[in-house]
C-alpha cells in the first residue's frame, strides 16, 4: 500500500466501509458521490 503513487502523494481518503461495499442503490451512489465531493472538490 505504502508503495502506491496515492499514497506516497498524501492523496488516501477514509470513506464508509459500508456505503462503498456493501450499499447499492440510488441513495448509496448519492452518499457516494457525497463523499468524491467532500475530498476532491475542495
Amino acid at each position: 500500500f505504502k508503495q502506491l503513487q496515492a499514497s506516497k502523494n498524501n492523496k488516501v481518503f477514509q470513506v464508509d466501509e459500508v456505503i462503498w461495499n456493501t450499499a447499492g442503490g440510488i441513495k448509496a451512489a448519492n452518499l457516494m458521490l457525497d463523499d468524491i465531493e467532500k475530498y476532491f472538490l475542495k
